[in-house]
């Protein structure tokens, strides 16, 4: 997911091209992906409530396909932008589940594994992804990129039906357990270091192709 996430940042010049839009402009596939993972988390967090999370799990995976299908196949730039909302939607979802839904799939004594193991995904497709998109960029058009990380989608989906179990919750989480969080003092000055180191980092991180280019 992270993959398909951060794919434009090393296509920022081909979508630029392709869809005949400034390298700014070109930009948005990547902040509106972000705005709405961020929007999305804390909302479907509430919303799902108890609901099996292999059933959230497949639908944020759908998700997932739609949003790369979109890419793939769009000739327009904003059908583009809400394809990538779409993932947004479905990583702010994943984030929102992942954590938990890990934490019933093995024993207490692992859960702390299991943690490092789901983060070392986010991370590894992180940091492959603009590499990877600007290679294939070099060789190939920019919907074989796109059209890479759908077929990627699809398998992992496919590999999430056979293999996830169900995984029922006792609880779910309620609004007022997010206001709890914002009257702690400590709480909010995580999230506001959280939001300015990564903000900043990414604001970098995504156009810094366009700059050292120049």
């Amino acid at each position: 997911m992270s993959l398909a996430e951060f794919l434009p940042v090393g296509l920022l010049y081909e979508i630029s091209r392709s869809f005949d839009v400034s390298e700014g402009t070109a930009g948005i596939t990547v902040t509106s992906t972000s705005i709405l993972a961020a929007i999305a988390g804390p909302i479907l967090t509430i919303a799902i409530g108890r609901l099996d999370r292999r059933v959230v799990v497949l639908g944020l995976s759908l998700l997932l396909i739609v949003s790369n299908v979109l890419s793939m196949i769009t000739t327009h730039f904003f059908v583009l932008v809400i394809a990538r909302i779409i993932l947004g939607l479905s990583v702010g979802g994943f984030w929102a589940v992942a954590m938990t839904a890990q934490a019933k799939l093995v024993p207490q004594e692992k859960v702390a594994k299991a943690i490092s193991i789901v983060l070392g995904g986010f991370g590894i497709g992180t940091v492959i992804s603009v590499p990877f998109a600007s290679y294939m960029a070099a060789y190939f058009d920019l919907r074989s990129v796109f059209m890479v990380g759908c077929i990627l989608a699809i398998a992992v989906f496919i590999i999430q039906l056979i293999l996830l179990p169900r995984i029922p919750m006792e609880q779910g989480v309620r609004g007022k357990d997010f206001l709890e969080l914002l009257k702690m003092k400590n709480v909010i000055t995580v999230f506001v270091i959280a939001i300015l180191i990564v903000g900043g980092q990414f604001a970098a991180y995504t156009h810094i192709t366009p700059f050292s280019s120049k």
